[in-house]
């Protein structure tokens, strides 16, 4: 009975490591689908906040001009936390931002508003809400955590 055993558990526990073995490739290979998965997220969101911003450059800059649009209403501060809630994942020059803000309602008595949202910006990565990066010979601001979308400011 002894000799029926032996040969018995070897076969049963190369199996186990067999099975051992593709149980971990498994998992690997899921590991490796689920960052394809958030990085074709990521590239999808992105396309939304393209096709959105190509929507937003066709509407009349007139509803900035009677106060109406989402950013009406609103500081620039506010304005800014709105809109990068909205669009989380890519960065913006200031000149691209102030002018998004602008065609959506944002109205402000500032004599340069593009270097109040700069101010606003530099104030706003200071509390780790933002973050910038240099592109090319500009600066973009985006999201402190724009790699999983997440807002993360310090309030």
């Amino acid at each position: 009975m002894h000799a029926i055993t032996d040969p018995l558990s070897l076969h049963v526990g190369q199996v186990k490591d067999k099975w051992r073995r593709e149980f971990r490739e498994t998992l690997d290979q899921i590991k490796n689908l689920e960052k394809k998965l958030d990085d074709i997220k990521r590239k999808l969101e992105a396309a939304d906040e393209i096709l959105d911003e190509a929507k937003t450059t066709q509407v009349s800059q007139g509803a900035s001009l009677n106060g109406i649009g989402k950013y009406a209403g609103m500081g620039v501060t506010d304005a800014i936390k709105a809109f990068y809630g909205e669009h989380k994942y890519q960065g913006y020059s200031i000149s691209t931002l102030t002018d998004r803000l602008q065609s959506e309602g944002l109205k402000s008595d500032a004599q340069n508003l593009k270097q109040t949202v700069y101010m606003t910006c530099r104030r706003l990565e200071d509390d780790h809400f933002l973050r910038s990066e240099w592109k090319g010979t500009f600066k973009v601001f985006k999201l402190e955590d724009s790699k999983n979308g997440t807002l993360t400011p310090k309030n």
